[in-house]
């Protein structure tokens, strides 16, 4: 084999790994936009509570049944919330505790968010550096 086939070849694996890079990439993206919808509803949820805390008993809220969509009720109780803990399992959560969860969970994504954007970071760097390898090799 000649020097030119060695550097198609060793260029044909280079845009291989590209490739799968590129496509890490994107999958990183797509979780880390997943991860900012939840602390957004978080953030949500938290200042929810706070405005529920202040609410009078009796008063009329709107209650989302999905994204848009509201229903009227009245107010019952503003002491404490129904929350979802997994496997279809709910508890009542006093409404400070309840936000205690909530800023622990934010905490938590912020940390997930961090390290997924110094991974992203470190891909993108990784791409730049085989694209250039690659360029050498056929440019």
């Amino acid at each position: 084999m000649n020097q030119e086939e060695l550097n198609r070849e060793k260029a044909e694996q280079i845009y291989m790994q590209l490739q799968m890079l590129q496509q890490q990439i994107k999958q990183l993206q797509q979780q880390m936009e997943a991860v900012e919808q939840h602390l957004m509803e978080a953030t949500v949820a938290k200042h929810s509570i706070d405005e529920l805390k202040n609410t009078k008993i009796g008063s009329e809220i709107l209650v989302p049944v999905t994204s848009g969509i509201f229903v009227k009720a009245n107010l019952l109780d503003s002491s404490e919330v129904l929350m979802n803990v997994g496997a279809k399992t709910v508890v009542a959560k006093g409404m400070d505790k309840a936000k205690e969860l909530i800023q622990s969970q934010l905490t938590e994504m912020k940390e997930v968010q961090q390290k997924m954007g110094n991974d992203l970071q470190e891909m993108i760097m990784h791409a730049r550096m085989l694209e250039q390898e690659m360029q050498k090799l056929v440019g």
